[in-house]
């Protein structure tokens, strides 16, 4: 199998193939065994795959779980669907080739194999082939592409001996992210946007049974513009912020579905325009980055009965609402660090 510089596990791609160099990288993520078979040398960097064996009877099951009604779920159903399933990509932090930092990244993309879903039948047949002594023939399997680009070169002539003749791996280090497990709550808040008082809800920790209370306050209202100005046109977006007694614990935070997905007739002014929107709010936990850009400070801001005071965004309407609403999908906990793996080849 011929593999060129790129992360992309169908094209074919352009220029020169990669110098092989066996690897046979075993380590565990998610719960499942791990292997980086071969690294793909080339001028400008390294490409390799992740394959990972894939527990057939459990995705059987996750698949007739979700098959008939994946079109029908709730964001919170949809959030909880994605941590059940068998299958975990990796999600990297950093690659370090040779005890270096890369500069410019990295780029991946990833596919499964699934014996009963006969999907890029050709391009799995390759792989089947290429990495056949690994999957021993085992059918139902996953991989991983990466490609990195290497350090910047100490000097010309190692940058040109870089295209004369690919750098050895002597050793790959790798960082995840920190690892983020969901909580489902599927908590709807209705207020008032004439609401002047706070607003206060108990719900019980999914994991722990705690009973938490949360006081949502001061609603702001914001308008997120929509095509050009002579439309006119908005989605209409309420800030609040909000306090829990006793608060989470270190590491967890509230998640709050901020999205509208809306497809269909918008009618603006006396004309009929075919809108298609999907609008994501950054950072929902405590806020949307993406309007909003705060300070960074030391100290922690504390409400009014004098825990650590938070923002959350509504639900965004396409129209002026008397009533908004806050969805609270459930608790998110994120580990310290993420996981470190060194390998030496």
């Amino acid at each position: 199998m011929k593999i060129f510089f790129n992360s992309s596990l169908w094209s074919k791609g352009k220029g020169c193939h990669g110098s092989p160099q066996k690897a046979n990288l075993q380590f565990e993520y998610s719960g499942t065994k791990r292997c980086i078979p071969i690294i793909y040398r080339f001028p400008r960097g390294i490409v390799f795959d992740v394959i990972t064996i894939l527990d057939e009877s459990k995705l059987r099951t996750f698949y007739e779980k979700y098959e008939h009604i994946q079109n029908k779920m709730t964001s919170v159903q949809k959030r909880s669907m994605r941590q059940e399933n068998p299958f975990q990509n990796i999600s990297l932090q950093e690659i370090r080739i040779n005890g270096k930092k890369t500069d410019d990244g990295f780029s991946s993309s990833s596919m499964m194999c699934i014996p009963w879903l006969k999907e890029d039948v050709n391009v799995l047949e390759d792989i089947k082939k290429e990495y056949a002594e690994y999957l021993k023939g085992r059918d139902c399997f996953a991989i991983e592409r990466f490609c990195v680009r290497y350090p910047k070169s100490d000097s010309i002539f190692q940058k040109l001996l870089r295209f004369i003749w690919p750098e050895h791996v002597n050793r790959l280090h790798m960082t995840t992210e920190p690892h983020r497990h969901y909580d489902p709550l599927d908590i709807t808040i209705h207020m008032s946007t004439r609401q002047k008082e706070e607003h206060n809800i108990s719900f019980a920790h999914p994991l722990t049974g705690m009973e938490h209370t949360l006081y949502l306050q001061q609603l702001t209202p914001f308008e997120l513009p929509l095509g050009n100005k002579e439309t006119n046109t908005g989605f209409q977006i309420y800030q609040a912020s909000y306090e829990i007694s006793p608060p989470l614990s270190k590491g967890e935070t509230l998640m709050f579905d901020n999205r509208l997905d809306m497809v269909g007739d918008v009618s603006i002014g006396h004309k009929e325009q075919k809108q298609a929107s999907a609008i994501g709010i950054i950072g929902g936990a405590d806020g949307p980055t993406s309007i909003i850009v705060g300070k960074k400070e030391n100290h922690v801001h504390c409400g009014k009965h004098g825990f650590p005071l938070s923002f959350c965004y509504s639900i965004p309407s396409d129209h002026r609402l008397d009533t908004v609403s806050f969805v609270i999908q459930g608790i998110e906990r994120t580990e310290p660090k993420g996981k470190e793996y060194g390998f030496i080849l």
